[in-house]
């Protein structure tokens, strides 16, 4: 048994070598040591009390058995032995305690310099942890001034967005609006349009019904220069004629005047008819009237020259040839007139191209006012085209 407890111990001295490393385990193990050495030392004096009772066994078997004392002898050998190493090893492991005290004071100084090194990492740590809570606090503003800017920002973008969409709701209105516009100015090209092709075709009307009337009095004035031949074959006719009435001109002056006043109603045109105050016979009327055996007399003298056409007084004429072409009426009535009364009197009045010239004056004021109404429907055409031209564009410019 005490040779267990000693391997025990040997053991048990050979453990704490491996265990050096940490403060805890020195503690522990020089506990360990304390304790061991109170247990040997309780040890020994449980072998002293048995060594004093084997002694007094001893003293009192000698007396019985003496053979036994030997082996008591060894055993009191083994026993001073092993009081003997045990001693050893218990000076060794004072020994070996005062090591592990020094040790241990040595580990208590660093223990010591640890804790000063750690005290001064607390302090730091204090100063960091501080240095942290400001930098929170710094945190905290600084979420409130994200927080502040992102609200400033969310508000922002709401007034932005609201702002677009009303420039967005305000250019449809203009879209909108623009788009009645084209509307409106497609629906003015077509009625401009519908004006222009009307205006054309009432202007290509018009030139065909002046192409047709141009046609017909070149046509007349063919029939015309025929009739002039004609009369100017009857002219040569009342030449011969002429003798005798001039006889009969002195006789029946008064009743040719009347006559002849009448004639002269009858080729003035409606509106001089209603201008006129009576249609009776006025002596002073006609007193501007060249008598008519002069007459009679002017036409004997210019007879060479009515043999090659149809001659006017006071008129040229080759003027009143192109004037024929405006007066087809007044003609046809004037030579149908003259056709029934030089058989009666042999002379064609001098009022008679004051009527002619009123009546073309007329027609060619007629002529006159159809030509400017074409210009004006061309100009008109012009400027329908212009506006179409400007409204195309601006149609383009808004696409």
């Amino acid at each position: 048994m005490e040779n267990k407890t000693c391997e025990t111990s040997v053991d048990e001295k050979n453990s704490p070598d491996r265990e050096l490393n940490s403060d805890e385990n020195t503690r522990g193990n020089h506990e360990l040591y304390a304790s061991e050495i109170r247990k040997l030392e309780q040890t020994i004096k449980i072998k002293d009390a048995k060594i004093m009772e084997l002694e007094d066994l001893l003293k009192f078997e000698k007396s019985n058995k003496k053979s036994t004392i030997d082996k008591f002898d060894l055993e009191i050998s083994n026993l001073n032995n092993e009081i003997s190493r045990l001693k050893s090893n218990q000076h060794s492991l004072r020994l070996e305690s005062q090591t592990w005290q020094a040790k241990f004071s040595s580990l208590e100084q660093e223990n010591l310099k640890i804790q000063d090194t750690l005290n001064i990492f607390l302090d730091k740590n204090k100063n960091l942890e501080e240095e942290v809570k400001a930098y929170q606090k710094s945190l905290i503003i600084k979420d409130k001034e994200i927080d502040r800017l992102y609200k400033e920002q969310e508000h922002i973008r709401e007034e932005s967005l609201h702002a677009s969409a009303m420039e967005i709701k305000d250019l449809k209105n203009k879209n909108e609006h623009l788009s009645c516009k084209v509307t409106s100015l497609r629906n003015s090209i077509a009625l401009l349009k519908g004006a222009l092709s009307t205006a054309e075709e009432n202007a290509k009307e018009k030139s065909k019904s002046l192409q047709k009337c141009i046609e017909k009095l070149e046509s007349e004035k063919n029939q015309m220069a025929k009739e002039i031949v004609i009369l100017s074959a009857e002219l040569e006719e009342i030449q011969e004629q002429g003798n005798s009435m001039i006889r009969q001109a002195s006789e029946e002056k008064l009743k040719l005047a009347n006559e002849y006043s009448n004639r002269i109603m009858q080729l003035m045109s409606p509106r001089e008819k209603s201008h006129s105050l009576s249609l009776e016979f006025d002596e002073e009327r006609f007193s501007h009237l060249p008598c008519l055996e002069d007459e009679l007399k002017e036409l004997e003298e210019n007879a060479p020259a009515q043999k090659t056409g149809f001659h006017f007084n006071s008129v040229d004429r080759d003027a009143e040839t192109k004037k024929l072409m405006q007066e087809k009426i007044e003609m046809q009535a004037e030579i149908n007139n003259l056709r029934r009364q030089l058989e009666g009197t042999g002379s064609v009045g001098s009022a008679t191209p004051i009527l002619y010239q009123k009546e073309l004056e007329n027609i060619q004021a007629y002529v006159e006012s159809a030509k400017m109404r074409c210009r004006n429907a061309e100009i008109k055409r012009e400027n329908l085209r212009k506006q179409i031209m400007h409204i195309r564009s601006q149609s383009n410019l808004l696409k």
